[in-house]
């Protein structure tokens, strides 16, 4: 009787196993997310973003960055690489600070 106990115990541990490779799932990747920044109080007429991974590594290009898309008014936005964990915002010539995303 025990061995009978056990053996279904074993195969009700295996059916689970199995079970729980199917029903749990698999993580995705990252995606790219858009980052809005609005520019209103500065004297910018144009607006970089320098992003930069858990590295160190630009993602975005080398300094300045890429410039970013005027979204509406003083409002500009940018889709960010997944991979990017710090961002500035730059006009060419004056910046934020470094900030985590």
């Amino acid at each position: 009787m025990k061995k009978q106990i056990s053996r279904s115990l074993c195969w009700a541990l295996v059916c689970a196993m199995v079970l729980v490779q199917f029903l749990v799932p698999i993580q995705a990747t990252a995606a790219p997310r858009r980052v809005y920044v609005d520019i209103t109080g500065t004297d910018w007429t144009q607006v970089n973003v320098y992003t930069w991974d858990a590295k160190g590594t630009a993602t975005t290009g080398t300094w300045p960055g890429s410039a970013m898309d005027r979204y509406v008014g003083n409002i500009y936005s940018y889709e960010i690489p997944a991979d990017a964990v710090n961002i500035i915002f730059n006009s060419g010539s004056s910046q934020t600070a470094d900030l985590v995303i």
